[in-house]
């Protein structure tokens, strides 16, 4: 997701913490961009950027670079959007392995997987 800071006007693209969404051509790909979409296009949202990752990506010439992702829990209304779209089943829960780092709202999302 793409927000950009009302005061300085700089876009960042942001990853909700530790939930996927289906990739492209996937089942309920689409659905899932689509709900997250309409709870935040053209809303002022609360991010809470909360930590970032350096993950190595293959590249078509089959070699990696490493690219930085940020991680961020984003409210609309004070709902947790992640929260929303694992109640709705469009997300999966991502469990921390080993020493990675997690949102602090895991709780919350465990319970939203249930």
């Amino acid at each position: 997701m793409k927000i950009i800071d009302l005061e300085t006007n700089e876009a960042t693209r942001v990853y909700l913490s530790n939930v996927k969404a289906p990739i492209q051509a996937k089942p309920f790909a689409f659905e899932a961009k689509e709900s997250l979409r309409k709870k935040t296009i053209g809303k002022k949202v609360k991010v809470e950027i909360e930590f970032s990752k350096n993950i190595p990506i293959k590249k078509e010439n089959g070699t990696t670079e490493d690219r930085n992702f940020v991680f961020a829990s984003i409210f609309e209304g004070g709902k947790n959007i992640a929260v929303q779209l694992l109640e709705e089943g469009y997300v999966s829960l991502q469990l921390p392995r080993g020493d990675d780092e997690f949102t602090k709202y895991i709780d919350e999302l465990k319970q939203a997987d249930e």
